[in-house]
């Protein structure tokens, strides 16, 4: 199959990106533990550590990746480019309707919590854990979606190479998330509906709703319903006894999204 040269760099770059995320990831990792042995920490000591850490080394990590992409694609091109302030000029307000779409994923999953398994955790609540797995979970797919945003800003791609991208990048996500995070194998339908959301929304709407979605449905339902990619629902509100069926799933997304697409609100 012969790809178009926009499609190649754009998957060459956000294929850049994750193998850096997974270097610097492992890096950090090993480097927090070889201090922790100098120190003579027990082994558990050191798995509790990272394990309490995870969200703020993942951050760093994929911070790191996009601030060395950037450059490098920055570098790489003829002219003089401004990616972030491209990106940011993009931004309008935010629809209507995406506020709707959230609140109605968010209803639905709360329904199937209540009636088919799951129910209210006592005594587990921590500020500060809420606010790491709030932010680490939305910016976890935000960078490595705006990563695809800015290339797509500089390299035009026709409909059919953006959902190539679209596919591509998702089967790289959950790639680079199994890697990094190999426990989190029941949260692989989350993490390829969510992705593929945020790309039809930029397509379909604007990027400001990528951001309202993100933080509405992707932080909520991590941070309080208990869909955590690193502690699950160790420290949530609501916790889910049962694996939600991707048929479930698809039903509920679909419904969203098909709101989101035909709804006449601005």
């Amino acid at each position: 199959m012969k790809l178009s040269p926009e499609l190649r760099k754009t998957l060459i770059y956000y294929f850049l990106y994750c193998c850096s995320f997974i270097f610097i990831h492992i890096s950090l990792v090993s480097v927090f533990t070889f201090f922790h042995f100098l120190l003579d920490h027990q082994m558990n000591t050191i798995e509790n550590w990272l394990n309490r850490n995870s969200w703020e080394i993942i951050l760093i990590s994929k911070g790191l990746s996009f601030f060395l992409v950037t450059k490098i694609f920055q570098l790489n091109s003829y002219q003089e480019i401004h990616p972030l302030k491209k990106l940011f000029e993009k931004l309008t307000f935010p629809s209507k309707k995406i506020f709707g779409m959230s609140f109605f994923i968010l209803g639905m999953i709360y329904i199937y919590i209540s009636q088919f398994g799951g129910g209210r955790l006592s005594g587990q609540f921590n500020e500060g854990v809420f606010y790491s797995s709030f932010i680490g979970s939305v910016l976890y797919y935000l960078l490595d979606f705006l990563v695809i945003v800015i290339l797509t800003q500089y390299y035009t791609l026709k409909d059919d190479d953006y959902n190539k991208v679209a596919y591509t990048a998702s089967f790289l996500f959950i790639l680079t998330s199994k890697i990094v995070l190999p426990y989190m194998s029941k949260y692989y339908s989350f993490i390829l509906i969510h992705f593929l959301t945020l790309f039809f929304l930029n397509r379909k709407g604007s990027l400001i709703d990528c951001f309202i979605y993100s933080i509405f449905v992707i932080g909520v339902l991590s941070s309080i319903y208990g869909l955590d990619l690193v502690w699950d629902n160790s420290y949530a509100i609501f916790y889910i006894s049962k694996s939600i069926s991707i048929i479930g799933l698809v039903g509920i997304w679909s419904l969203a999204l098909g709101y989101y697409r035909f709804s006449r609100l601005k």
